[in-house]
């Protein structure tokens, strides 16, 4: 349906609702209502006491106010947030009781450089020659497209613009696996082992540092393999994660001319680590502060936030780009939550802050419904703070 028979629509119900209008009182109330837009446009709020009563009541999502002194901080700060703020009357009728209005509403989006241009629909009653009541519709389709979002059709969810990602802001990929510091220890065990050496095969699905009685033989990569040759007895192999997580310790017994196995599992996705609330993904091997900071803030105090922490005794936390950030929505993860994340982590708000831009804007993620979503950092409510940082950089043993 086009968004002209939308209106015509709304309007004919709008027309049921009103029923017959008087020739002079919709002439009286019409005039009330094109004052009402005048003071909207030219931000003379004294002149609202004439317009409209003391308990006025503004109905919606587009400037709801509760009583004529609301309503005036609600029009300021509108005045105050849209550029060049003007709203045109296409269509309006009135009765004695009764009115309704469609109209247009143009101005620039706060600092940023969209326009809106967006198609309104109100509803008001009158109570002896002033407005007591509004009901405002907004024409949502209008206002997601001006900021590149598009809008299939109903019973289909809206798709956001696409993300053009500046350079320094794609996701950072696990470096590999460097194995040479046990390949050299395979061999050199090798050529020192005796007559009275047995071997051990070490398989793993999950990068591990791999430590014999405690001392740090060398990296083994996922889905690899490493046979050992060491003398008769007994050993301790552990195996940590890149974070530090230390997930595998078991005793060894090496017999002469033996050949023991030992297969090392990841022990699940996260590795929880509650003393320091921190929280390793082995997927993508990122570690996580298991809540944000509780509060919305701006994004420079949520970097700045990231930046100062010193959680778990890491000193390299950061805001997260949404590419990271969307790796922690885990719908099935049969946990009962409002915010669908990964076991291990917790969020008190929908939408952290992340570091890739759109525009004026900076991207987040929806954590109750799987959207990516693009938010203004000075416009309406504040996001929050969840921070990460890059298990590789600086591996270390977390008992």
């Amino acid at each position: 349906m086009l968004a002209s028979d939308t209106a015509r629509l709304v309007l004919a119900a709008l027309l049921l609702l009103v029923g017959p209008v008087p020739l002079l009182a919709k002439s009286e109330n019409e005039a009330l209502l094109l004052t009402y837009i005048q003071a909207w446009n030219s931000g003379d709020l004294e002149s609202l006491d004439s317009i409209v009563t003391e308990d006025f009541v503004r109905h919606g999502n587009y400037g709801s106010a509760d009583s004529r002194d609301d309503l005036k901080k609600r029009i300021e700060g509108f005045r105050n947030f849209y550029r060049d703020l003007h709203i045109e009357v296409q269509d309006s009728f009135a009765s004695d009781t009764k009115g309704a209005m469609r109209w247009r509403f143009k101005g620039g989006y706060g600092e940023t450089s969209f326009e809106i241009d967006a198609i309104n629909f109100s509803m008001y009653h009158f109570i002896d020659g002033r407005i007591s009541q509004e009901w405002v519709a907004g024409n949502a389709t209008d206002f997601w497209t001006s900021m590149g979002y598009t809008i299939m059709p109903p019973g289909t969810r809206m798709v956001p613009p696409p993300i053009e990602v500046p350079v320094g802001h794609e996701l950072l990929e696990k470096p590999a696996i460097d194995g040479r510091k046990l390949t050299a220890y395979s061999e050199q065990s090798g050529l020192q082992a005796s007559s009275r050496a047995g071997q051990v095969e070490i398989a793993t699905d999950v990068d591990c540092l791999l430590a014999l009685d405690r001392r740090q033989v060398g990296w083994l990569g996922a889905d690899q393999s490493v046979t050992l040759s060491l003398e008769r007895g007994k050993y301790f192999l552990q195996a940590s994660s890149r974070g530090g997580s230390l997930f595998f310790s078991e005793e060894l017994e090496i017999r002469k001319g033996k050949k023991t196995p030992v297969e090392i599992k990841a022990p699940g996705r996260v590795i929880i680590h509650p003393c320091n609330r921190t929280a390793e993904d082995l997927d993508s091997g990122l570690m996580w502060q298991m809540t944000d900071n509780g509060d919305d803030i701006s994004l420079p105090a949520a970097e700045a936030y990231c930046r100062d922490s010193n959680q778990g005794g890491y000193t390299d936390w950061r805001l997260p780009s949404i590419f990271e950030l969307e790796k922690l929505y885990a719908p099935e993860t049969g946990e009962s939550k409002r915010f669908k994340t990964i076991p291990g982590i917790t969020l008190t708000g929908c939408c952290p802050w992340t570091t890739t831009p759109h525009g004026d804007f900076h991207w987040t993620f929806v954590f109750y419904n799987g959207l990516r979503y693009i938010k203004y950092q000075s416009i309406g409510k504040a996001s929050r703070a969840l921070c990460v940082r890059n298990t590789w950089e600086s591996p270390q043993i977390v008992e």
